[in-house]
């Protein structure tokens, strides 16, 4: 019967470390975004566009689709900031090569992802004016 009793602790102790392992490496993983605001852990992801190219005049976006060959992502501009309005750094890093966000912090907050609208519609239309 003693035996019994220790094998049934055993099992215990085992699958509870199991269950704490697992429960830890699903826990916080990074969100990784492709064209799509998501909400994910009090985490909230919108889009600024730039609506006149090299003008800095960016408006919140509604749509989760838009056209990014017009647009350029601007990392610099870009940022995650906490409830009470402090930047989150290093919560944000985008990979240029596949264009997926990668998203990595602890605590609620919101991102902007600001979009420069490129310069080739610009110059399309200086050349129709002139």
């Amino acid at each position: 019967m003693h035996k019994k009793t220790i094998i049934v602790f055993v099992l215990i102790i085992v699958e509870s470390c199991f269950l704490f392992l697992m429960y830890k490496s699903s826990h916080n993983k990074p969100v990784v975004l492709d064209e799509v605001v998501i909400k994910q852990n009090d985490v909230k992801f919108t889009f600024m566009l730039e609506q006149n190219a090299g003008k800095g005049d960016y408006v919140k976006s509604n749509e989760t689709n838009f056209i990014k060959d017009n647009y350029q992502y601007n990392s610099s501009k870009s940022k995650c900031v906490d409830p009470k309005g402090n930047i989150i750094y290093d919560a944000l890093n985008y990979n240029e090569i596949n264009d997926l966000f990668e998203f990595d912090a602890n605590e609620d907050c919101i991102c902007y992802l600001y979009y420069d609208k490129k310069m080739i519609d610009e110059e399309i239309n200086q050349s129709l004016n002139s």
